[in-house]
């Protein structure tokens, strides 16, 4: 299990083994060192939204110009507070949501 540093959340986020070889294995055009990817988006997101008001999962995005595409991590937000990473992936586009943090 790893463990990333997210300041927006003021916590850790989990990233299981499972959830691990389901980004590994399911999410195709991933760069080889995606934990740095991963834990770059949770530090230092440009856009963090959630999709429903309601919904308990958080994307964080950040945009990487050696990748030309977004970084877009999903963390569930469990209570008591705990919040682990649901999956990784690279978009060329931002979807829809409630907007909770944006870097100007």
């Amino acid at each position: 299990m790893e463990a990333f540093q997210c300041p927006y959340l003021g916590s850790a986020v989990e990233l299981s083994d499972d959830r691990d070889r389901h980004i590994q294995a399911d999410h195709s055009g991933l760069p080889s060192d995606v934990f740095d990817y991963i834990a770059g988006t949770l530090a230092s997101p440009d856009l963090i939204r959630r999709k429903f008001p309601s919904d308990n999962t958080i994307r964080f995005y950040r945009w990487y110009y050696d990748l030309d595409k977004y970084m877009v991590v999903i963390v569930v937000d469990d209570s008591p507070p705990r919040y682990w990473v649901v999956t990784a992936f690279v978009s060329h586009r931002i979807q829809r949501g409630e907007t909770l943090w944006q870097r100007i």
